[in-house]
């Protein structure tokens, strides 16, 4: 019997501001350097999804948010990332 694969987990932050959303900017230093995105990151061991989007909203911008209704699961299965990213909508 075959299992399947595990993929890492990451989450984002839909985060309305007036009529608008919120993106960061990636750091150079990072792969895919400088493009934009939408705040959040991968789940640790032991978290819920939720929990890991506080935490790395607390730790990226030093907000407190809370986490609402998931908007959209997406998996992404290219060979150079693998991903199921699951975007909330989020207050501050």
């Amino acid at each position: 019997m075959h299992s399947l694969p595990s993929y890492p987990q990451v989450t984002a932050a839909l985060i309305p501001m007036g009529d608008r959303l919120f993106i960061a900017q990636r750091s150079p230093l990072k792969r895919f350097g400088l493009y934009w995105e939408f705040p959040g990151g991968k789940v640790e061991k032991g978290e819920s999804l939720e929990e890991s989007l506080v935490r790395e909203i607390r730790e990226e911008l030093c907000w407190n948010i809370r986490v609402g209704k998931l908007f959209r699961h997406v998996s992404c299965r290219r060979r150079d990332l693998q991903i199921d990213l699951f975007a909330f909508w989020c207050t501050v």
